[in-house]
């Protein structure tokens, strides 16, 4: 049976990031968006001076929607969008949000493209077994 590759390309799944700070935040990710290009891109940003930079250019290609909104009139003209409406997902306007709230779905986000648990067992050879 064929492998419909623009279904794959556009499966979505949701995460909810329930931290303290961020109270019922959900974000829905695109899990087959981690691609050699998208590391390519990570590799690529990783020679930015600024940390914080580096999220804000590698999260926009693996999110597809948040409800991070803008709401009240000053937040919506700031991101060019109506109140209530969602803060753009792009590297622009990840640099004008907190690092706290990108760190956060940074972990959730590439935690659940990660194709195995790093941690699981440390001295392992490198076997998928």
């Amino acid at each position: 049976m064929p492998l419909p590759l623009k279904s794959l390309r556009e499966k979505r799944v949701k995460l909810e990031i329930d931290q303290e700070q961020f109270p019922g935040l959900n974000v829905w990710h695109k899990p087959n968006a981690y691609t050699p290009a998208y590391e390519t891109l990570v590799k690529e940003a990783l020679g930015e001076e600024v940390s914080s930079r580096f999220l804000a250019r590698t999260l926009p290609p693996l999110i597809c929607e948040w409800d991070v909104t803008a709401d009240d009139d000053e937040t919506a003209a700031e991101f060019g969008v109506a109140v209530g409406e969602p803060v753009p997902i792009t590297e622009e306007a990840l640099m004008l949000l907190p690092i706290e709230l990108l760190v956060e779905v940074s972990k959730a986000v590439h935690k659940a493209h990660l194709p195995f648990d790093t941690t699981a067992n440390e001295t392992s050879t490198g076997s998928f077994s």
